[in-house]
């Protein structure tokens, strides 16, 4: 089940109509209903507040259904010596939107509560600098951050969010360094 489908789950259940719920989120219906289709991507930072509208907890909002496993979506596993991706197979099904999977590993996201071990569903996208939280690479290793574009001063931004990390910024040709895989679009949460 995606998070959208999930979404309006949670609300029929409720019995809320697209507006109580706009009005709750403080935006349109129109934007509700896009969520629950998946016609566009909600940021990590909004399901708090789509997760207490709803009456409910961000990660369980974000827990996918062993329905989405199964055998086939790549696991990105590292990058070879040419700083081309390496994928594996993971066990888990694509469904349309999630073209591949990470682990994440490290603290760079915690205060997105995205913590190590965790299971990442990213999609492939063209268009990347709008805050979306992305896996990418920088030399030889796959790092999970926001990207933002300043193209007045031809920058990209990498922001961690975690504030014990410092955001990085990459000017002109540097930015050639960096090579973005996918966004995120769901996240399962690692369990000891």
């Amino acid at each position: 089940m995606e998070i959208g489908e999930k979404i309006k789950e949670l609300r029929l259940l409720r019995g809320m109509t697209l507006e109580e719920l706009a009005t709750r989120l403080g935006t349109t219906k129109q934007t509700v209903s896009r969520y629950e289709k998946g016609i566009i991507s909600i940021y990590l930072d909004r399901i708090p507040a789509i997760a207490e509208a709803l009456g409910t907890t961000p990660s369980e909002l974000l827990t996918l259904t062993e329905e989405r496993c199964g055998d086939g979506l790549p696991l990105l596993s590292g990058l070879d010596a040419a700083g081309q991706p390496i994928y594996r197979d993971s066990g888990h099904t694509a469904d349309g939107r999630v073209d591949f999977c990470l682990y994440a590993v490290g603290e760079g996201m915690t205060g997105g509560r995205i913590c190590d071990g965790d299971l990442l569903y990213l999609c492939r996208c063209e268009r990347y600098g709008g805050g979306e939280l992305a896996a990418l690479s920088v030399g030889d290793g796959v790092l999970l951050r926001r990207v933002y574009q300043d193209p007045e001063h031809r920058q990209l931004i990498l922001k961690s969010e975690n504030p014990r990390i410092a955001p990085t910024v990459y000017v002109g040709r540097e930015r050639e360094r960096v090579r973005i895989f996918g966004k995120v679009v769901a996240f399962h949460a690692h369990v000891e």
